[in-house]
């Protein structure tokens, strides 16, 4: 493109515009145009001509827009936008000064439109024109000279005038607020002394759009940083000053010449006071804004003119700065802490920081009660930490001395923090993972929080120390209930707060506070023992001695991390451990949560050596048991035996200390001989959870197998059968006891010590003959409860003694409950009722009692069928389930059917004698181990069958059994061979099949009369065989 096609078509398209202007004619196409022409051929010219083009175009504007309406002006805002691209910066034309932008700038900042998006353009071009200018050195000197001052006057009262006007949008509020910040951010620092003649207004001005409660906040925050911005560019301590001297006054025009005189000394005393005052009242409205933005800016604000404006201000801020400290020294955001520990180091002075904080002691200790109770205590104790902290030193003198000072402040804290104890237990979650969690269960009356309850706790102890909790220590001993309550919280985050070291362990402080704690919290324990009649309920009174407890277990551990000398590990230590343990019984669930919770701190002091509460227990097993054995003994301390106990097995293992732990349950077994403990189901619960762990330990507990060379072969107990013995014979009386829950208790010892008996009979069998008289007594009592209990307890006696109990079960046990089963059909059940739960327990159990307790598909068809089919009948709430169960035991004799016949072989071994002498009828008893070896579903009964000796076979009848005529405690099975005239065959070799069932088993009211059954029995079985086989 050929040199000055820009030019001319620039200034061509000017003369084009003034032609309009001065015809009156619309310029809003021809401005589109020329923009559009201009941007087409723009980018072909050399960089100097477009500086010259947009020069022109700008001086242009002197001669253009007086003529322009504000419509014109709005169509040529492109034009001069592009002119001022292509000039890029003012001094790339030597010529040009600010007289040259002036008339640009001033038409466009004279007539801004009241409409907002017309007011949107005009802005935007002055705002363009000062990037421009921030571009053009000498431009903007000259711009900022005295000569121009008026412009720049002019700049500060349009803007703020759109500023404060609260009816303008906010984006153009904004827009206005920008095009002043250029007046204070561009302005170089040797032409201060010229904004210095206009910062009252500007300070003025930005503090009034400040005011009202709908500011927005973006605004604000851009308002106040730019206040800051100003008085720093003035009052700097590196800032150019105004000074007179340097000033020709002639060379200005003369009312000017009083805005330079009024430049005194005086002058700036008075604006530094107002300024004082301005920033005193913007840190009053923002410095705890709730939008963390304005916050900020008014705190940097702050720290920025006192740090860069101190020769100015000196220390008339200072009040200020540790203000700003108190309030944010513990915010809840990280940015303001940083911020509130920087300001702290802009006082130089020492003495002025403590006699502040000194007189803020003593002025929260007065006011922080009645600013906690109008629900600002959080806010209260924030500060009290910061001025804590703000002494440092002095704080820990003035507790290593015991300070009145000190002791009323922790009063006045003791008054502020003040736990709700109505929401101690209303919902659990569970066992608390960390020690903030289980704090927080404890809620705060007068929405205090808890982390500033943390924060002053924390910032006492690291200043205060030991001698801090010492004082806490003594002031919760003379206390209140209450009061008591909220030492015991302070203490918990004064104790979780401090580090251990070398210097701390076994700290005499500490050590006497543990021991205060074990003797309090084990005083109050005696009321919590669970009696006889009501042992299982929940104490669920929200008293103060809840609260004091849960925190005594929480404090009591948190001081074990202190204990590591090995004079006072083991006493203190088992102490505490114990005192712990036995809080887990309560009765009253938050405090037995929080005593688990205190366990685990207690591990994890010890995580060194430990990895959990299992371990730790199983580390000090030893001592522990030790204190059992010890209490079990004492006149005073008996009560707390079982509940430790209890307590240690539930978390730990019997592992190698069953002799010590054997020793413990005799002595409980002497006291509830002796009919003078008081709390028998502690005792029980006790030796309960001892058979559970026993149990666990000793699963699947066999006997001792005799020597080979030995005369007697019969298997021999273990200490855990002797033991388990023991326990049967000496609470197989409280089955009769008048307290369900003691019924309860016993039935479930009952039901774990057969467990551990269950391979060894002669324990097994002769201890459900001794106990079943005591189970006869509740179900006959008809309890629903206890009756559910017992059923479940009678079917695990069949299942582990096979058909012992099918005699019991027929002949006592089913003859007295039936009718009340069938009562109870036809109550109407609610499902919540103890009634309800036992007739399903019965149902949902029946196949399983038949199973296992033998019983035959004619003593089904009289007993179980019966009450089933009484339930299907009723068409009611059982009749789906009863079908069900019914189709099962159906299913089960069928199945039984098709385990006959069955084949057997074995030796035959000496009996009791009775076939023979007594009944004329000998039989051949086979060895234990073709007993033993039985089908599970072949119910006792009277069978008949064939079987062979010495290569000749013979018809058979057997019985299979108990003998209920004579009350075997051992199930034998016993072979008459009809027609066999030879003499006894003891240990030869029998092996025989069974064929088929003749009757179940029963007790016969004489001998005649059994020795006619038996007759009987032959016939049939000679019959039966003869079905099968023919005459043998």
């Amino acid at each position: 493109m050929e040199s000055g096609v820009l030019f001319k078509a620039a200034t061509d398209y000017m003369s084009l515009v003034l032609r309009f202007l001065k015809e009156r004619r619309d310029i809003t196409d021809l401005a589109e145009e020329m923009f559009n022409s201009i941007e087409e051929i723009e980018m072909e010219a050399s960089f100097p001509e477009q500086q010259s083009t947009g020069g022109a175009t700008i001086i242009a504007a002197k001669v253009v827009l007086p003529s322009c309406s504000p419509e014109s002006r709005l169509a040529l805002i492109p034009v001069y936008h592009q002119a001022l691209d292509m000039l890029n910066s003012y001094d790339k034309l030597p010529s040009f000064t600010w007289m040259s932008v002036r008339p640009l700038f001033h038409q466009y900042l004279d007539s801004i439109p009241n409409d907002t998006p017309g007011a949107t353009q005009h802005l935007t071009l002055l705002i363009k024109i000062f990037d421009v200018m921030s571009r053009s050195f000498k431009v903007r000197d000259d711009f900022f000279s005295y000569r121009h001052i008026l412009s720049a006057g002019r700049v500060i009262t349009i803007t703020l005038e759109i500023i404060k006007n609260v009816d303008r949008d906010v984006a153009l509020r904004k827009l206005a607020l920008e095009v002043l910040s250029r007046i204070v951010r561009q302005c170089p620092p040797d032409s201060a002394p010229v904004i210095s003649i206009l910062i009252s207004g500007i300070l003025g001005g930005l503090l009034r759009v400040t005011k009202g409660s709908t500011v927005n906040a973006d605004l604000l925050e851009n308002t106040i940083a730019l206040f800051r911005d100003a008085i720093v560019l003035v009052f700097g301590d590196k800032a150019v000053k105004f000074d007179r001297s340097k000033l020709d006054l002639s060379t200005f025009p003369a009312e000017m010449h009083s805005l330079f005189d009024s430049r005194t000394a005086e002058w700036e005393k008075e604006a530094v006071a107002v300024i004082n005052d301005y920033i005193r009242d913007l840190l009053g409205s923002y410095m705890i804004h709730r939008v963390n933005n304005v916050k900020r800016a008014a705190c940097e604000m702050l720290c920025q003119v006192q740090g860069e404006c101190s020769q100015v201000f000196g220390n008339t801020l200072h009040g200020c700065v540790l203000s700003m400290y108190t309030n944010l020294r513990y915010d809840e955001y990280e940015c303001f802490q940083e911020l509130a520990i920087s300001s702290l180091t802009l006082i130089k002075d020492q003495n002025v920081i403590e006699r502040y904080f000194y007189r803020e002691l003593e002025t929260i200790s007065r006011r922080m009660p009645v600013q906690t109770r109008n629900g600002h205590g959080e806010r209260a104790l924030n500060v009290l930490s910061a001025v804590l902290s703000g002494l440092g030193e002095a704080v820990t003198l003035m507790c290593a001395t015991e300070s009145d000072t000190i002791e009323q402040l922790l009063r006045c804290i003791a008054d502020c923090v003040v736990i709700d104890k109505k929401l101690l237990q209303i919902t659990s979650e569970g066992v608390s993972e960390t020690i903030e969690k289980e704090l927080r269960k404890f809620k705060l009356l007068y929405n205090q929080s808890h982390q500033s309850v943390r924060h002053v706790c924390k910032v006492l102890v690291n200043l205060g120390k030991f001698e801090v909790i010492h004082m806490v220590h003594n002031l919760m001993k003379e206390e209140t209930a209450s009061r008591r309550a909220t030492y015991h919280l302070l203490l918990a985050y004064m104790l979780s707060a401090m580090e251990r070291n070398e210097s701390s362990a076994d700290e005499p402080i500490i050590l006497m506070l543990a021991e205060y704690l074990v003797h309090d919290t084990n005083r109050a324990c005696v009321y919590y023992l669970k009696e006889d009649e009501n042992p299982y309920g929940q104490d669920f009174d929200n008293d103060w001695s809840t609260c004091i407890e849960c925190l005594s277990c929480t404090n009591v551990a948190l001081c074990m991390k202190f204990v590591g000398g090995a004079a006072n590990r083991s006493h203190i230590t088992i102490n505490s451990l114990c005192t712990i343990l036995n809080q887990t019984n309560s009765r009253t669930w938050v405090v037995a949560e929080s005593a688990q919770f205190a366990l685990m701190v207690l591990a994890d002091n010890e995580k060194e050596v430990m990895i959990n509460v299992h371990e730790m227990l199983r580390v000090y097993s030893s001592y522990i048991l030790n204190t059992v054995s010890l209490a079990c003994a004492s006149s005073e301390d008996y009560h707390l035996a079982p509940l430790l106990l209890n307590a240690y097995l539930r978390y730990a293992e019997i592992d190698d200390q069953f002799e010590q732990c054997r020793i413990i349950v005799e002595k409980m077994l002497y006291a509830l001989d002796s009919n003078e403990q008081k709390y028998t189901i502690s005792l029980l619960q006790a030796i309960r959870t001892f058979m559970l762990a026993l149990n666990k330990q000793y699963a699947d507990h066999q006997p001792i197998v005799p020597p080979e060379d030995s005369e007697d072969q019969k298997y021999m107990p273990t200490p855990q059968h002797i033991l388990t013995e023991k326990i049967l014979l000496r609470t197989k009386h409280m089955l009769t006891s008048p307290h369900l829950p003691v019924r309860l208790t016993t039935l479930a010892i009952l039901r774990e010590c057969l467990v551990l008996v269950q391979y060894y009979d002669d324990a097994l069998l002769p201890m459900i003959h001794q106990n079943w008289y005591g189970i006869m007594t509740i179900v006959k009592e008809k309890e629903p409860t206890s009756l559910t209990s017992a059923y479940e307890l009678i079917i695990e006696m069949a299942e582990k003694s096979g058909t012992f109990v099918h005699g019991k079960v027929l002949n006592e046990f089913w003859p007295e409950v039936e009718g009340y089963l069938i009562r109870c059909l036809k109550k109407e059940n609610d499902v919540h009722t103890a009634d309800y739960r036992l007739v399903v327990k019965v149902i949902d159990r029946l196949p399983d009692l038949i199973a296992h307790s033998g019983i035959t598909k004619q003593e089904a068809d009289r007993t179980a069928f019966k009450f089933l089919n009484a339930a299907i009948e009723d068409q009611r709430t059982f009749t789906s389930f009863s079908q069900t169960q019914k189709t099962k035991i159906e299913q089960y004799f069928k199945d039984l059917m098709q385990v006959l016949p069955y084949k057997f072989e074995g030796e035959v071994v000496r009996g009791f004698g009775r076939g023979g002498k007594e009944l004329g009828c000998p039989t051949a008893n086979m060895d234990d181990t073709v007993v033993n070896g039985l089908p599970e579903k072949l119910a006792v009964g009277v069978y008949f069958g064939t079987a062979t000796l010495d290569g000749k076979t013979y018809s058979m009848a057997m019985s299979i059994g108990w003998n209920p005529q004579y009350q075997n405690e051992k199930k034998t099975m016993e072979v008459h061979l009809i027609d066999y005239s030879g003499g006894d065959f003891y240990g030869r070799r029998l092996n025989g099949v069974i064929l088929g069932f003749i009757r179940e088993m029963k007790s016969f009211s004489s001998l005649d009369e059994l020795k006619e059954a038996i007759a009987k029995d032959i016939e049939v079985a000679k019959r039966g065989t003869c079905e099968k086989f023919g005459k043998l």
